[in-house]
């Protein structure tokens, strides 16, 4: 798993999309705007943006946490157990 991290427009789409290019296995580009591009698109007033747009982050971690899982688990060799990346669940 490689993570980009960086401000908009710093390049990180780009790069992405070079690496998938020129490794030889099989990779997956999961970027935050695209999983905030699935999120249905009712009008969110002010009082309730911060904790929809903090849920979708979570859930974002989630997503990305159990792609990781469910490749390496396909990806290790027999008998390793596959290394993921998760953040604590908030309590």
């Amino acid at each position: 798993m490689v993570l980009l991290n960086g401000t908009s427009s710093a390049g990180k789409s780009s790069i992405a999309g070079e690496l998938v290019r020129l490794l030889d296995a099989p990779w997956f580009v999961m970027s935050a705007d695209a999983f905030h591009a699935m999120r249905s698109a009712p009008a969110v007033g002010p009082d309730r943006l911060e904790g929809v747009l903090r849920r979708t982050g979570r859930e974002f971690h989630r997503a990305v946490a159990g792609m990781a899982a469910g490749w390496s688990s396909s990806a290790e060799p027999a008998g390793r157990s596959p290394r993921t990346l998760t953040r604590p669940r908030p309590r």
